[in-house]
């Protein structure tokens, strides 16, 4: 988690970025297991009504990318839906984040299927030309992932 201090904030975002830091500190935090889908909501609360969210950016995205990795079952709905907050309201992010997004999506889309492929149509949508290279690597996956889906479609219709 990048230091707070690390982080060159207005006097606006001193206040949201310190409810985020220790929200994160909650999030990671195995043994506040049954808090961290409330921290979650906090960070999506203040990503909705925050004026300029992209300050918090550095310190949000490599902790939230980690827990997705961790692939924890309680919280993959809500972390997806964190991600898919941050995509619609913090643009920026999308495009300066790319490279551990996309690193997270090629670890997880067998485990993840369904919420993967909304994130891509979701990051397709909005970001089509800016983000095409990235597209074009994960693609053959997903294809992969949907071909496999129809062979045993077709084995389980046969038998």
């Amino acid at each position: 988690m990048v230091p707070i201090d690390e982080l060159n904030l207005s006097k606006d975002n001193k206040y949201p970025a310190l409810s985020i830091y220790h929200l994160l500190k909650v999030l990671v935090d195995p043994n506040l297991r049954d808090h961290h889908k409330v921290c979650l909501d906090g960070i999506k609360y203040i990503v909705r009504n925050q004026a300029d969210c992209m300050p918090f950016m550095p310190m949000l995205i490599p902790p939230i990318m980690h827990l997705m990795k961790a692939n924890d079952s309680n919280l993959t709905d809500y972390l997806f839906s964190c991600i898919n907050m941050i995509i619609m309201f913090v643009p920026e992010a999308m495009i300066k984040f790319a490279d551990p997004i996309f690193e997270m999506i090629h670890k997880v889309i067998h485990l993840q299927t369904i919420q993967i492929i909304k994130l891509l149509a979701e990051i397709n949508q909005r970001y089509k030309n800016k983000l095409f290279s990235y597209m074009y690597l994960v693609l053959p996956k997903v294809l992969m992932i949907i071909e496999e889906s129809r062979r045993q479609a077709e084995y389980y219709a046969q038998t």
